[in-house]
């Protein structure tokens, strides 16, 4: 799976996810649960964002 693939299925900019890899799961490769987790992980992180 490509980054733009996984970015989307994360609904998040590709940036987002390079950069959230990058501390979460560092040399993970992409694959369908790692972005079932990182979908949950970007959630999480807009919820908190809008509470700021």
């Amino acid at each position: 799976m490509e980054l733009a693939e996984f970015a989307r299925l994360v609904n998040a900019p590709a940036k987002w996810v390079l950069n959230a890899l990058a501390v979460l799961e560092p040399g993970a490769r992409y694959s369908d649960a790692l972005a079932r987790r990182l979908a949950v992980t970007r959630a999480i992180h807009l919820d908190r964002k809008s509470v700021v």
